[in-house]
């Protein structure tokens, strides 16, 4: 869920470790910089099967890695109404779209 704020060395040395090359699943809530800080380092190291964000996301700045990602085979997912994805092996996140007014 996001990839920005302080913490993003501590999770880069773990997946590192951990020897993880792949990542299912990016849910991005919002395109505010401490939310998508690392989308770029993410998009660079690791194959993504998918980034998704709501709709009423306004994504201005980071179009640009948005499109690097689908040049890299990530599908882009614009989430429109509640969903759920299937990330592995039967674990399912649900995902809630909600407009806060």
């Amino acid at each position: 869920m996001d990839c920005g704020g302080e913490y993003y060395d501590e999770v880069e040395q773990v997946l590192c470790r951990s020897g993880v090359t792949s990542i299912k699943l990016i849910a991005i809530t919002h395109f505010d910089t401490d939310h998508v800080n690392f989308l770029a380092n993410l998009i660079d190291l690791y194959d993504i099967d998918c980034i998704a964000y709501p709709y009423f996301s306004k994504i201005d700045g980071h179009f640009n890695l948005l499109k690097k990602a689908s040049e890299n085979g990530t599908t882009i997912k614009i989430i429109k109404n509640d969903d759920k994805f299937d990330i592995y092996g039967g674990v399912t996140i649900s995902w809630f779209v909600q407009k806060a007014s």
